[in-house]
């Protein structure tokens, strides 16, 4: 039956697809491949110098861009959760990649919400 689980001494009738083993990666949906990857790649960005895409101060937008919208203005005065990435208690590598794994953790929990709902 799809979606049981397989008794891993039982023996597997490869002929049959209804008898294959379950395995939850059978179908990975392509936004699952792209956080999974970008998660993977997070690393990545310690390497990286300057700021990150998006996360330009107020004077740094107001510089690349020449003007700063009303909306940036009023949303930089706004506590983060991880101010840069930064978690009480642990270093800043370990606070990066937790702020990682907490960001792709709400993606997929919105995404589930998303879905059932759909």
């Amino acid at each position: 039956m799809k979606g049981m689980r397989h008794d891993p001494a039982a023996p597997v009738r490869l002929d049959d697809a209804d008898h294959r083993p379950f395995h939850p990666r059978r179908r990975l949906h392509p936004l699952t491949l792209l956080l999974e990857v970008a998660l993977a790649l997070t690393p990545v960005g310690l390497l990286a110098g300057g700021a990150a895409w998006g996360e330009w101060e107020v004077a740094e937008f107001q510089r690349m861009v020449g003007f700063v919208p009303a909306g940036i203005r009023t949303a930089a005065h706004l506590p983060a959760p991880l101010a840069d990435y930064t978690a009480p208690g642990v270093g800043p590598v370990a606070g990066y990649l937790l702020s990682a794994t907490l960001g792709v953790a709400l993606v997929f929990g919105v995404l589930r919400l998303v879905r059932r709902r759909g």
